[in-house]
């Protein structure tokens, strides 16, 4: 019966199960079946009620994957424009960093300029020393 299940639908068989049979369903249509398909009113009923539902379907998962596209759109320029901010706050915060080195070492320099061409002049040598090898 090519998976149509007789007793969930509430059809009542009539008549021999060799040859063509005729159902009753709840509602009182005569359909006709024969032991190689299923032909009748009703079915055709139901198989055009589930390809409209099938259609509802696929226009939903179309509306829904335009959805989640727009959705991911809009976090992903959230994202850019957050990575772009972070990028300018990490150059800023280096820039001001490596203004405040140099000022201190110019400070220190200043304080103490005796220290500071010993460590030239030892650096000097350091890497004259690893250059001759």
């Amino acid at each position: 019966m090519s998976g149509f299940d007789l007793v969930s639908c509430g059809a009542v068989p009539m008549g021999n199960w060799r040859g063509n049979t005729h159902i009753f369903s709840e509602n009182g249509h005569k359909m006709s079946l024969d032991h190689k398909t299923t032909t009748s009113g009703a079915a055709s009923g139901d198989f055009e009620a589930v390809s409209q539902q099938l259609a509802a379907l696929r226009e939903d998962m179309s509306r829904l994957a335009e959805t989640v596209t727009g959705i991911a759109g809009r976090r992903r320029d959230h994202l850019v424009s957050d990575i772009a901010e972070g990028f300018d706050e990490a150059k800023n915060y280096a820039a001001s960093t490596g203004k405040s080195a140099e000022h201190q070492l110019e400070v220190s320099v200043a304080a103490h300029p005796l220290l500071a061409v010993g460590l030239a002049a030892g650096a000097g040598l350091l890497v004259g020393a690893m250059s001759r090898r």
